[in-house]
């Protein structure tokens, strides 16, 4: 009986647990779809997003991974996770196949989720490229302009968008690049780092993106692999006919001298950041040292004035019967009086009267 009980009160709290979750769900359906009412939006948009949302939700797609790895585990933990969910996806990029294993553990820790529904565009043509692509579940197609031909499906496991950021468009990154790999050559794709392809979701689709920021970041620490990726890069942008061979040493020159000389702007920013802090630093020093001054002549001043304060004792005798008015008639003429009166005022002056 006990043990039964026991089976009946948790079954009874996961239902509530759920009802509750539910009811949730629905509340924040009925806020959206208040809001698309006011917001007065179309029938099809509507049910596109709903549809949207049930996946999401039925799915539990609705957690957020990054909060949820980094909410009571350790670093190893998080890691650790990390490398069992991606790591074996992460391998099958052909662009990573030669690099060292610490370096894609610390790739897979990179990875964002990224869900797209039915019909979403994932890119299209000439879209500037910022991150690749590893599909995790669903399917892909990548399909022309129109969006009416399919030249290819895409499956769990594909891979997309790595040349993109192998790119090296932002002068930041050439920066890295030049001061890295120290080679007289670059990756000359002839798109540059735009994007070669729509590329659209049958379905709903859960994907992973690598962004061009958090790879050179680690690459960064990888210098060796950073070689590697470049060659290997080099090497598919050649199979597809998509490497500009046109660059002549004198242009890789060229490109190299505005490197340098962008990296040569950036070095005299960094001299005259460190030359107004070397003057502002001398500034408070001058200031100090002058204030110090200022306070030592000042205490001099008052100690010598201090010593040569002089020091007067006056007694006049006036009669009982005499008025005040007589008196100074009589004296003011007299010198020595005009002179008692003269300095009677000065505070270091003290007259005993």
């Amino acid at each position: 009986i006990l043990i039964f009980a026991t089976i009946i009160g948790s079954l009874g709290t996961m239902i509530s647990s759920q009802n509750q979750s539910r009811q949730q769900v629905c509340e924040k359906m009925d806020e959206i779809k208040r809001y698309m009412k006011f917001r007065s939006v179309n029938r099809k948009l509507e049910q596109k997003v709903i549809k949207w949302l049930d996946y999401l939700y039925t799915n539990r797609q609705v957690l957020n991974e990054e909060k949820v790895l980094n909410s009571d585990l350790s670093v190893e933990l998080r890691k650790d996770l990390a490398i069992k969910v991606h790591l074996e996806s992460l391998q099958q990029v052909k662009l990573f196949n030669d690099c060292e294993s610490n370096l894609l553990v610390e790739l897979v820790t990179k990875l964002k989720p990224i869900f797209f529904g039915p019909g979403d565009y994932v890119c299209r043509k000439g879209d500037i490229g910022k991150e690749m692509y590893i599909i995790k579940r669903g399917e892909l197609a990548v399909v022309s302009d129109d969006g009416k031909t399919t030249f290819v499906k895409l499956k769990e496991g594909a891979v997309f968008g790595e040349i993109s950021i192998l790119n090296i468009p932002d002068i930041t990154l050439a920066i890295i690049l030049f001061e890295l790999n120290n080679k007289n050559e670059y990756l000359g794709s002839k798109h540059g780092n735009r994007r070669t392809a729509n590329v659209k979701s049958l379905g709903y689709s859960d994907l992973y993106t690598l962004c061009k920021e958090d790879l050179w970041l680690v690459l960064d620490n990888y210098p060796e692999s950073l070689s590697k990726i470049i060659e290997k890069g080099k090497s598919l942008l050649r199979k597809d006919n998509l490497l500009d061979e046109t660059l002549t040493d004198k242009k890789r020159y060229v490109e190299q001298d505005q490197l340098l000389s962008v990296q040569h702007r950036i070095k005299k920013l960094m001299d005259l950041d460190e030359l107004l802090n070397d003057r502002i630093t001398k500034f408070l020093d001058n200031y100090v040292d002058s204030i110090r001054s200022f306070k030592q002549e000042l205490s001099t001043l008052e100690y010598s004035y201090g010593a040569r304060k002089p020091s007067v004792s006056v007694s006049v005798n006036i009669p009982a019967n005499t008025s005040k008015l007589h008196f100074y008639d009589n004296h003011l003429r007299d010198n020595n009086i005009n002179n008692i009166i003269k300095y009677a005022s000065a505070p270091f002056l003290k007259i005993d009267q």
